[in-house]
């Protein structure tokens, strides 16, 4: 369960790393995955943060197969497989570590349950907060990409995010704001960005922006500034 934990929590600790647990494959892989290239003395310290950590948090930790790095390796790898305390490879396609299924298998007790309770508590209530956030950036996004057709309405930006519109009204009250708050915000953006190119007049960015006509653009406008 660690690793699962581990594994959802990451997003808190680099949002920009994902880590997967394969437990279909065997031996078991934990993965770090990126849209950039992770480099191997970072992906060397995530994986050694936590299998040290491991060992001193439970009484008996699992023990590694091996581990191995994407890239080609230094002349001496001792020094990682004595942390590793396993065999160390490299030029693989992925930086992954892998457990034997039987290890993996093997319940860990923490070496404090109450202090894992806190964290896990604690860690969740934090996720639930960055979970909200993004939903609020997701759908100031698909509000901006449905502006460019000029119907950045509830219902074509609730398609776009694969929800219904009462679920997409639901989350984001839940996250402290509202579409019509978003739709403004979005639509304020846009407009100063299409004025200060030059290219449209206002009557053709207040239609671009899915206002009735130039007057009730030149209301928001007036309103926004």
């Amino acid at each position: 369960w660690s690793l699962r934990k581990l594994a959802r929590y990451m997003p808190l600790l680099n949002d920009a790393i994902a880590m997967d647990v394969d437990e279909q494959s065997d031996p078991i892989r934990v993965v770090l995955h990126s849209s950039v290239d992770i480099p191997r003395s970072y992906a060397a310290f995530v994986f050694a943060a936590m299998i040290v950590r491991q060992r001193v948090v439970h009484t008996e930790p699992l023990g590694l197969s091996v581990v191995h790095f994407r890239g080609s390796g230094p002349d001496d790898a001792s020094e990682y497989e004595s942390t590793f305390e396993c065999p160390v490879l490299f030029d693989a396609d992925q930086h992954h570590l892998e457990f034997s299924r039987s290890d993996w298998e093997r319940p860990l007790q923490p070496s404090d349950p109450s202090l894992y309770a806190t964290l896990t508590e604690h860690a969740d209530r934090l996720m639930s907060v960055r979970e909200r956030s993004d939903i609020s950036k997701r759908a100031a996004r698909a509000i901006l990409e449905e502006l460019q057709g000029g119907d950045a309405s509830l219902e074509r930006v609730a398609k776009r995010l694969a929800m219904s519109e009462r679920s997409l009204q639901r989350h984001l009250k839940e996250a402290g704001t509202s579409f019509a708050t978003l739709l403004e915000s979005q639509r304020s953006k846009a407009a100063r960005r299409y004025l200060e190119r030059g290219e449209f007049s206002v009557h053709e960015v207040g239609h671009l922006l899915g206002f009735s006509g130039p007057n009730s653009f030149a209301r928001a406008f007036k309103r926004w500034t």
